[in-house]
């Protein structure tokens, strides 16, 4: 963890636009405080996706990013999973008014169509990153999955490429 900075420092200067972050794979908690130093320094620097939420581990719980949004408002995150992976409702209820994006990644075949439209609109599409989570799944049957649902097609269009091209080119949260 010393050398995060210089991390940092080499992946901004690679022209790379984030960092991923999976506590269950890597094994750690997203609110341990060793990671503090790293969320502060990206603060205002680059987005950074975290997996979010699984009924299994405690590591990526969606308390423990709401610690983390708490302690660096300024940290620009996208939460996967729609906030909870397996714990979708105490993702949502955790996170609905914290400032950060969410990706539908690995949701849509896990729950039904109603109620992932039910997330986004209570999140807002303008909040919403379409994910593949590529390896994992096929992409294709994602990107059918999505213009599947029942969407207003302003929100698809924020939703598979406006609202990462506004993170990529430096935005906050909208």
């Amino acid at each position: 963890m010393n050398d995060f900075n210089d991390e940092i420092d080499y992946i901004q200067s690679s022209g790379l636009k984030g960092i991923k972050l999976h506590p269950d794979s890597q094994g750690f908690a997203i609110d341990d405080e060793r990671l503090f130093p790293l969320y502060d320094r990206l603060q205002g620097k680059l987005p950074i996706l975290i997996h979010c939420g699984d009924k299994r581990y405690d590591y990526s719980h969606p308390k423990r990013l709401l610690r983390v949004l708490n302690e660096f408002p300024k940290l620009q995150v996208i939460a996967a999973h729609l906030g909870g992976w397996s714990v979708f409702d105490e993702g949502f209820c955790l996170l609905k008014d914290k400032d950060c994006y969410f990706d539908i990644s690995s949701c849509m075949s896990f729950m039904p169509a109603k109620q992932i439209v039910k997330y986004i609109r209570g999140y807002g599409a303008d909040r919403i990153l379409f994910g593949s989570d590529f390896p994992l799944w096929d992409p294709v049957k994602e990107v059918e999955l999505f213009l599947s649902l029942k969407l207003r097609t302003e929100e698809q269009e924020r939703i598979a490429f406006q609202n990462a091209e506004f993170i990529l080119e430096g935005g906050g949260i909208r």
